[in-house]
């Protein structure tokens, strides 16, 4: 049998790393007048153990474009992709406004179309790229508003971090060097995780107009549809209430713009599961907060040593909050202001997400409603 030749094959990763340092990289020469020069194809052989040639190759980019005009040749959902694209375009052109969860919707007409022959399409990240990149889209900002970090931040955060860390330390009292109790309850210093909390209260827009929507490259304008009959100005306020415990004990709070006139004649459509308020600012006010905390949040902890995360608001921080608060054991740990995008753990893990959600539901409920036959003034 003849001897075989060994074949060697280089990943992207090692291609790409070997031309960033011929093009990059900087070797010294010891001359002064010209201390550096680039390095040649034969030393950075030496170093990524790669044949000259082969480099030598990969600088004039022999043999990559064609193998990259044949991946992006193939398309094998070109009827469908061509669908899709023709009811983006035309959402769009009603001022729609597009995100991914709406292009992998489960309900949208092009859905039928997902069965060809034998092959089943599945949705995936490496297919919404390619069709973005093929028919000229990206994701676009209509608006951006972006919270301004105090330039001390840092030392904001470890004097909170030395607050909760400091008030985390079990008593003296408490402390037993012998016998050994194993407590089967998970704790972080004198609290139980079921007792440490975190909450916030994050505006709800009715139309999401400060977000972001796909639209094709080039467009100068993103806009999108403002509904009639000033929808897009009322707004409520959402206040969740989270455990370290992952178990929900208290149910999310909505509080609406008004007096509570409407609360009797739509009491039958709200969710059983949600606590509904309402007041002339739209958002936790003094009495409340204190409402809140003894009808909920005190229940919930059950009389134990709590830590209680939450915003630096000025109905947070008032002397009749912190003494029921106090009564209660329930330390207040207040976020320093400027800081929620840093620690707050609602912030960086939950709003954006559950944001995401609300705005597709209400778009489609808008639609929903705009197709009826029936029109009626619209209602918070």
């Amino acid at each position: 049998k003849p001897i075989q030749r060994q074949e060697i094959s280089w990943s992207h990763h090692q291609k790409i790393h070997t031309l960033v340092f011929l093009s990059q990289h900087r070797i010294p020469t010891g001359d002064e007048l010209y201390p550096y020069q680039s390095p040649t194809q034969q030393e950075a052989s030496n170093i990524f153990h790669v044949p000259q040639p082969m480099i030598s190759e990969w600088q004039r980019g022999n043999g990559t474009k064609d193998r990259a005009v044949r991946q992006i040749n193939v398309i094998s959902w070109s009827d469908l992709e061509s669908q899709l694209y023709q009811l983006f375009l035309e959402c769009r052109e009603k001022g729609q406004t597009i995100c991914r969860s709406w292009l992998d919707g489960e309900e949208r007409p092009w859905e039928e179309d997902r069965l060809q022959g034998e092959e089943v399409f599945r949705f995936s990240h490496g297919w919404f790229s390619r069709f973005l990149a093929r028919y000229q889209i990206s994701l676009r900002s209509i608006t951006k508003k972006a919270q301004s970090v105090p330039a001390e931040y840092q030392n904001l955060i470890l004097s909170w971090l030395h607050f909760n860390r400091r008030n985390s330390q079990p008593e003296q009292s408490s402390i037993s060097h012998w016998p050994i109790v194993m407590n089967p309850t998970p704790t972080i210093g004198q609290f139980q995780l079921g007792n440490i909390c975190n909450l916030d209260e994050t505006p709800i827009p009715f139309e999401y107009l400060d977000g972001w929507t796909y639209e094709s490259i080039g467009v100068k304008t993103v806009w999108t549809k403002s509904t009639h009959f000033g929808w897009d100005k009322r707004q409520a306020s959402l206040v969740l209430c989270v455990f370290a415990n992952g178990v929900p004990r208290i149910p999310p709070m909505v509080i609406f713009h008004g007096t509570g006139r409407r609360l009797g004649d739509e009491f039958t459509h709200y969710h059983p599961g949600v606590l509904v308020e309402f007041n002339e600012k739209v958002y936790m006010n003094d009495n409340l907060f204190l409402c809140y905390i003894t009808d909920h949040l005190a229940p919930a902890l059950e009389g134990h040593p709590s830590l209680f995360a939450l915003d630096l608001m000025g109905s947070h921080k008032i002397p009749t909050v912190l003494d029921t608060l106090q009564n209660h054991q329930i330390i207040p740990s207040l976020i320093p202001r400027g800081c929620n995008s840093l620690l707050q753990p609602l912030d960086i893990s939950i709003n954006k997400l559950l944001k995401e959600i609300m705005r597709d539901l209400t778009d489609q409920a808008i639609l929903d409603y705009e197709e009826a036959e029936e029109i009626e003034r619209w209602s918070i």
